[in-house]
């Protein structure tokens, strides 16, 4: 049998390395992260790319949501696509109470009154937003966002960065310390017509969001990402949380806008919760305390 002791220290190893930060560089390195908190059940609406380069794509999929809380950050990991015609990754974060349900106060910046109106699942209150697009010559990702806090959007443009880069975006304003990329080689996953392993899909959109800005949230967070068209104007049927299985594309309400969408009326929770992980030296004390009371006990 195993020595106890062994597994103890194996297993604090386990939770030392993913408790780590992440590096933002859009893939899923080893040990990184833990297991998907959502997987995709939807064949895309939006195209199966197959160009298996990381800055161009000519579909877009959502496979597996991964996330973590370490480091002072709010990492988030969206494996899959986006197409490089400026379709848009749109992120909402709820970081605590206060948030949005029900969207309003949304006349800012660029696209945002399109979501005026629209209902999150309950349980679900927005607090921030966070937009991800790209496309041109050469292929560069530029990045908004927005605090919902207090009924009123507060937006500002981030930046830019290239694609598989550091995350580092310059040319911009608002909060600091915000990371955002996206590697497009997937070429695996969804497609436009079977689910297939979304669980297998190691690259795609990662970012990494300081408590800070999000008001140094306490416990869990909850996130709700989904595709949405060029001109943020026609829902895909990508969402992580994901749409029931078999759910095609949402569309809009007619008018280019998402006005009435209430995803209550979808089975499941469109939102994953993304989990505090315990900081290393945390960890290493447990793991300490856990050998020195084995060798107590094993004294006597």
């Amino acid at each position: 049998m195993l020595d106890r002791k062994i597994c103890s220290v194996a297993v604090l190893s386990t939770a030392l390395f993913v408790g780590a930060q992440a590096q933002v560089n859009g893939k899923i390195d080893s040990g990184e992260y833990g297991s998907a908190l959502a997987l995709q059940q939807n064949p895309t609406g939006f195209g199966d790319s197959n160009t298996g380069a990381v800055d161009l794509a000519n579909g877009s999929e959502l496979d597996g949501a991964y996330g973590k809380i370490s480091g002072g950050n709010l990492y988030i990991m969206l494996t899959g696509n986006l197409e490089t015609n400026f379709n848009k990754l749109d992120i909402f974060i709820d970081s605590g109470a206060g948030g949005q349900n029900l969207l309003s106060g949304t006349s800012g910046q660029g696209n945002q009154n399109k979501f005026e109106g629209m209902t999150f699942d309950t349980g679900f209150g927005a607090d921030f937003w966070l937009s991800l697009t790209g496309g041109g010559s050469p292929s560069t990702i530029f990045v908004d966002q927005a605090g919902l806090s207090g009924g009123v959007w507060g937006g500002n443009y981030l930046g830019s960065t290239s694609y598989g880069s550091n995350g580092a975006l310059t040319g911009g304003g608002g909060p600091a310390g915000i990371l955002a990329t996206i590697d497009n080689s997937n070429v695996a996953g969804v497609d436009g017509a079977a689910v297939n392993n979304p669980g297998a899909v190691l690259t795609g959109a990662e970012i990494a969001v300081p408590l800070s800005v999000l008001g140094n949230p306490v416990g869990a967070i909850r996130v709700m990402a989904f595709i949405n068209g060029s001109g943020q104007d026609y829902m895909s049927n990508q969402f992580l949380g994901s749409l029931p299985a078999s759910t095609g594309n949402l569309g809009n309400n007619g008018g280019g806008a998402f006005g009435g969408f209430n995803f209550n009326q979808y089975a499941g929770e469109q939102f994953f919760t993304v989990n505090a992980v315990p900081e290393p030296a945390t960890l290493f004390a447990l793991g300490l305390g856990v050998l020195a009371l084995r060798r107590r006990r094993q004294g006597k």
